[in-house]
């Protein structure tokens, strides 16, 4: 009695071509510039400026040499020597806040927008120790 086996096609081999083993191999890297890092950080240092004005305590020293306290940026004196003492610094230490804020938009996006980001191509070893 012989018996018979049905044979099955062979699947299309898995390992990759050539050129896909090349691609795999290397990798691009992208990285901002030097300029790019140094905008970053000024807007940052600007940034803990805007929130250092914004949260700071303003105080104002009448004629009679007591100082009277106004708040800070985001809150106005509660009491009627301190609102009429203190006028508008609130208001216009949040404009610097709000300034210093901008500014810091404008040169952390600038410093992209100028200097870039730089490219490499990064070889990967392949071998058994990876």
């Amino acid at each position: 009695m012989s018996e018979s086996y049905d044979v099955l096609p062979t699947p299309p081999s898995r390992e990759p071509s050539e050129e896909q083993a090349k691609s795999r191999a290397m990798r691009t890297v992208h990285s901002p510039s030097l300029g790019a890092r140094l905008g970053v950080l000024v807007a940052l240092l600007l940034l803990v400026a805007a929130g250092y004005f914004l949260l700071a305590p303003l105080q104002r020293v009448p004629a009679t040499g007591s100082p009277v306290r106004c708040g800070n940026a985001l809150e106005r004196p509660t009491g009627s020597l301190g609102r009429s003492l203190c006028g508008n610094v609130n208001l216009q230490r949040q404009y610097l806040a709000g300034s210093l804020a901008v500014s810091a938009a404008v040169v952390g996006v600038g410093g992209f927008l100028v200097f870039g980001s730089t490219r490499r191509v990064e070889r990967l070893r392949l071998g058994a120790d990876s």
